[in-house]
């Protein structure tokens, strides 16, 4: 992979041996230079070595940006509540509206950090496919590391993580090759474009995250390669399910999922 920021990779401060040798093989892995830690802050990295990203290898990995306050990390986000509610016998929305069961092949075209592609894994099983496509190469790097590399903190995560099948690139030239009729259903969370609210979670993420809108092209060729659905997370007054075609499956909450279904 190549990273489009100059990027570079290292060591906590006090780094054990084990951590150095991460270090050097997340080198290799987002195909950046390895540069020696010392006692040396992030600011002086960054200057020192010229660059606007820098890889640490931690667990799990980090990856900073000089322009957020805060690292980019795998974790599992709402994904590990929605999977516990599950547990105990509730309904999760998302997959309720896709109408998706065990077995079956899904598709999350903006894969992101892969919370929602987490419970897609748990729900389809191992007898089902999770498909992630993701543009970012950076995201792309954070989630294929702990894939190869792990992350002590999230074991459950990171096994479900590894059912994934994840891609580089971007949902529409994926989409573009795929035949008629291939998968179950298609699923997009796109950048909200106007975030009213960011929260920390979401600060570094959009640091590295593609952030260009849904384009209805996109969505049609979505509608060609599903065999049920395709579905859009969105704000039901941000016009985008009208444009699309796609009706809210509750359109006065704050957030909907926008549902087309193919007509059999």
């Amino acid at each position: 992979m190549t990273t489009p920021l100059p990027a570079i990779a290292t060591a906590p401060r006090n780094a054990t041996a084990e951590q150095i040798e991460l270090a050097i093989r997340l080198a290799k892995h987002f195909n950046v230079r390895y540069v020696e830690r010392g006692d040396q802050g992030l600011e002086q990295l960054y200057e020192r070595c010229g660059v606007q990203a820098i890889i640490v290898a931690d667990d799990p990995v980090k990856l900073w940006n000089r322009a957020a306050a805060t690292p980019l990390f795998f974790h599992p986000s709402m994904g590990a509540q929605r999977i516990e509610r599950m547990e105990r016998g509730e309904t999760d929305r998302l997959l309720k509206v896709m109408g998706l069961g065990p077995g079956q092949v899904v598709v999350d075209a903006t894969l992101g950090l892969g919370s929602d592609a987490l419970v897609f894994a748990y729900h389809v099983g191992p007898s089902g496919q999770v498909v992630g496509l993701e543009a970012s190469p950076y995201l792309y790097g954070v989630l294929t590391a702990v894939k190869q590399f792990g992350a002590a903190r999230y074991p459950e995560a990171t096994r479900l993580l590894r059912a994934v099948d994840i891609h580089c690139v971007h949902h529409l030239t994926w989409l573009r090759d795929q035949p008629d009729d291939s998968v179950d259903a298609i699923y997009f969370d796109p950048m909200f474009r106007t975030p009213e609210e960011e929260s920390s979670s979401m600060a570094p993420l959009r640091s590295f995250a593609e952030s260009s809108a849904l384009l209805p092209e996109a969505v049609e060729e979505a509608k060609r390669v599903a065999r049920k659905c395709v579905v859009v997370k969105e704000r039901p007054t941000s016009g985008v399910f009208y444009r699309l075609g796609l009706t809210p499956d509750l359109p006065r909450r704050k957030i909907a999922y926008g549902v087309w279904n193919k007509q059999v």
